[in-house]
């Protein structure tokens, strides 16, 4: 088999092993694969493939962790729809307490504000989830991090 077949395979099967992860790691090193499969048809140098394929891999990887911490360090968690909805505590231990939320008690903590240093019986909104713990602040209260 030429090398040509051999860029196609390993690509493909980078491809298809990508769709197990989800990362979007391997599916831009298999192009990559997939690219040097088109300098192997046109019998480029192999030592130029390989530098053709570790540059643009090493890219991609760059840009695909680039874009994860750009999305990690977002402060709204776009598919967290339980962002902005309320609860209704009714006592408090300290800054945490047990509040019931979707037919289900949750953990939750408040987060001190300007306002509201301490936490009072009252109607809260979910501002973040870490886990199975509910961070909320007072509602009405503008949330400042």
């Amino acid at each position: 088999m030429s090398i040509f077949i051999w860029w196609i395979i390993i690509g493909l099967a980078l491809i298809i092993a990508e769709m197990l992860t989800g990362t979007l790691y391997l599916i831009f090193i298999g192009i990559g694969f997939l690219l040097t499969s088109i300098l192997a048809h046109y019998n480029v140098v192999f030592i130029y493939q390989i530098f053709f394929l570790s540059i643009f891999s090493i890219i991609s990887i760059y840009l695909v962790h680039r874009r994860n911490k750009k999305f990690q360090s977002d402060k709204i968690d776009l598919n967290n729809f339980e962002l902005g909805k309320s609860v209704f505590v009714q006592d408090w231990h300290g800054n945490n307490t047990r509040v019931l939320y979707k037919g289900a008690y949750w953990e939750a903590q408040y987060v001190p504000q300007i306002n509201y240093p301490s936490p009072i019986a009252g109607e809260y909104s979910i501002i973040d989830m870490q886990g199975n713990l509910l961070l909320i602040k007072y509602k009405g209260d503008t949330y400042q991090i």
